[in-house]
């Protein structure tokens, strides 16, 4: 056997000068060298299996700068040997067999408790059947109790309608017996005002009679008085036209008499001239007081017209009165009626109120009886639901920790396998370079 050949590096300088340095690398001959890609690292393998990773530098001994990106990682694969290969194969085997096993083992306990369930949801399948049944008959006689008690209220409801309708024709005879006194009211109000416009009728011919007769007696008296003073004035114009006549006669005979007696009848006519001049005066003065008079009496027929012009306007207040009274007494009439229409609506809404709160009575006894019976027949099955859940957690927790399990497994399997194939991946990379060397 020839000794192994140590198998060393050698650098040479650039450019080419002849100039080298060796730096011991491997045991053995060397079989591969190869850069990394950035030129930092030299890999270095040998025919003895051992790999030498040298760092590169510039030739002043300075480690170029490089980007962190660009820096190349250090390897995670780990060298072992075929006998350490061998025994984790063993004990993945080994691992592979108890997991095989252990899931068996779950599936078959799986079935059982299926098995187990599927006779406990049958058993309860039936049990809630023959409740369904019970049920069903306890509501057959709950229908047909409802089916009374609708019989029952609907001879209440009748008899409260009877009672009802004798009410409203109460109601009705005591409202038309008022509206017949508000009619009579009406009438005797209408029969009053008729009497006192007649009255006031009487009353305004009775003063335009009066007035026209009174008016006319005036008149007449006036007219008689002033025919007197006419007749009287004629008279005393006569009187002293003869008078005259008579003195000028008389002087045409006596006018040698002597001046006295002329003095003396000149005196004596002079009297009786400022006596007839006073006449004339007083004739005067009592025509201006006839006038005065005939101003009065005018002045009273214009107090009069005033005062049937009032009568007038009190009677037309009346009539507007009595239009009134008589809108008033629509509108009572309206208002009764109103009144009538609100009543029976609340009426029909008590009586609707009643119904309902009947029914709600009615409804209300029922649920309670069914929430009773519904309560007696949950409690068993709460306990049985309680039962129940709580098998279920713990079939539940056992399944968590069969999976837990299986889940743990498939960790192992897959961190053998991954071992397995970088142990596969290594030995073949043995092999290549075995076969290369």
């Amino acid at each position: 056997s020839t000794p192994l050949r140590p198998g060393p590096v050698r650098s040479y300088k650039f450019p080419l000068t002849g100039d080298s340095f060796e730096y011991p690398a491997v045991a053995d001959k060397i079989t591969r060298m190869r850069l990394s890609y950035d030129d930092a690292h030299l890999f270095v393998a040998g025919a003895d299996g051992a790999l030498v990773v040298f760092e590169v530098r510039e030739k002043d001994g300075r480690v170029p700068h490089r980007e962190r990106e660009t820096q190349v990682p250090w390897s995670e694969e780990i060298l072992v040997t075929k006998t350490d290969l061998e025994e984790r194969e063993a004990t993945m085997a080994e691992l592979r067999n108890t997991v095989e096993e252990l899931t068996v083992n779950n599936d078959y306990a799986l079935r059982m408790k299926d098995i187990a369930y599927n006779e406990k949801i049958k058993k309860i399948t039936e049990k809630y059947a023959s409740d369904l049944e019970q049920d069903k008959n306890q509501y057959d006689l709950l229908r047909e109790e409802k089916t009374d008690l609708e019989r029952e209220y609907e001879e209440r409801l009748s008899a409260m309608e009877v009672q009802h309708r004798a009410e409203m024709q109460k109601r009705e005879s005591l409202y038309q017996g008022k509206i017949m006194e508000e009619v009579e009211r009406y009438q005797q109000l209408q029969h009053e005002t008729n009497l006192q416009k007649e009255r006031w009728e009487e009353k305004q011919v009775e003063l335009v009679r009066s007035h026209d007769a009174y008016s006319q007696a005036i008149t007449d008296d006036f007219e008689a008085q002033l025919e007197e003073v006419r007749a009287s004035r004629m008279d005393s114009e006569e009187e002293i036209a003869g008078m005259k006549r008579d003195w000028e006669e008389t002087r045409r005979q006596m006018e040698e008499d002597i001046d006295t007696e002329v003095e003396r009848l000149k005196a004596r006519y002079e009297e009786r001239l400022a006596a007839e001049r006073e006449a004339t005066l007083k004739f005067k003065g009592e025509n201006g007081i006839m006038k005065k008079k005939f101003t009065a009496l005018h002045k009273d027929i214009e107090e009069q017209r005033e005062e049937i012009k009032a009568m007038l306007d009190k009677e037309k207040e009346l009539r507007a009165n009595m239009a009134k009274l008589e809108g008033e007494i629509v509108s009572l009439r309206a208002m009764i009626h109103e009144r009538d229409v609100t009543i029976g609506d609340k009426e029909k809404k008590i009586y609707e109120l009643k119904k309902r709160n009947q029914e709600l009575e009615k409804f209300k006894f029922v649920l309670n009886y069914k929430i009773q019976e519904l309560k007696r027949q949950i409690m068993p099955r709460k306990k049985e639901i309680t039962d129940m859940r709580e098998q279920i957690k713990e079939m539940e927790l056992e399944l968590l920790q069969y999976h837990k399990s299986n889940a743990a497994l498939d960790l192992m399997i897959g961190e053998l396998r991954l071992k397995k194939e970088g142990m596969q991946r290594e030995s073949d990379g043995l092999e290549a370079q075995l076969l290369d060397g």
